[in-house]
């Protein structure tokens, strides 16, 4: 698939989407299933497509099929307590199969009614203050890399979102590395309110750049958390 293939996402879609949440109702989504998949999803796989080249010379291990990438419109409610059955944002994951427990870094792309999202951080399902712990240690000895990393990230405009522990983890901490070193968990995110982008080819021009900038803070958590994963294997 080509980039001159991409049909954009547009207000219509964005419209069509927050509707059919509004309504909640497997009626109106079965009435206007094809609509919702032309506007919103297909536009979304188009843009994954577009990006797996890029994404396959960085990191041959990352799930690059479309179909499993992109979100679907019905969401899973089993273990929130928002029950709506339809979700009004849609996003694409650049990552490791799903099936694998151990952490991996991954790129994500996000598009809200309000805005755009794209980011780069670590997907952790097991194992969490273990590695976040053995995370820290690596940020530290690692410092000059991982600082240079961050930068090229804040370069374009990306900002730092932190899940900070209450109590600091290392309070005598360089101050350019305390805001990870406390952290349980960290992003780098780009947001937009200019959704004009998504109706041409500029949104993937915009998001090869950006996961560009972000490529040597992928390389540095693609790297630990592989050496982290083979000592849990050997212990």
């Amino acid at each position: 698939m080509t980039e001159m293939e991409y049909r954009g996402i547009t207000a219509k879609g964005f419209l069509l989407l927050a509707e059919n949440r509004f309504r909640n109702s497997q009626a109106f989504y079965e009435e206007h299933k094809a609509h919702l998949k032309q506007l919103a999803v297909e536009p979304m796989r188009q843009i994954a497509q577009a990006l797996c080249g890029d994404m396959a010379a960085l990191d041959d291990r990352m799930v690059l099929q479309p179909s499993r990438m992109v979100s679907r419109l019905r969401r899973d409610t089993r273990f929130t307590n928002d029950k709506a059955l339809y979700r009004s944002n849609m996003w694409c994951m650049f990552r490791h199969p799903r099936d694998e427990t151990a952490p991996s870094p991954c790129f994500w792309f996000e598009v809200v009614p309000e805005e755009g999202n794209w980011s780069c951080g670590i997907f952790v399902m097991n194992n969490a203050p273990r590695f976040m712990a053995f995370l820290r240690q690596r940020i530290g000895e690692e410092r000059v890399a991982f600082l240079h990393a961050a930068e090229a990230a804040r370069a374009l405009g990306a900002h730092l979102e932190i899940d900070a522990f209450k109590k600091e983890r290392v309070p005598e901490a360089d101050p350019q590395l305390k805001p990870f070193l406390n952290a349980k968990s960290f992003h780098f995110m780009f947001s937009s309110n200019d959704l004009s982008v998504l109706g041409d080819a500029r949104i993937i021009a915009l998001l090869r750049a950006q996961y560009q900038a972000y490529a040597p803070l992928y390389r540095l958590l693609l790297d630990w958390t592989q050496a982290f994963s083979a000592g849990e294997l050997n212990e």
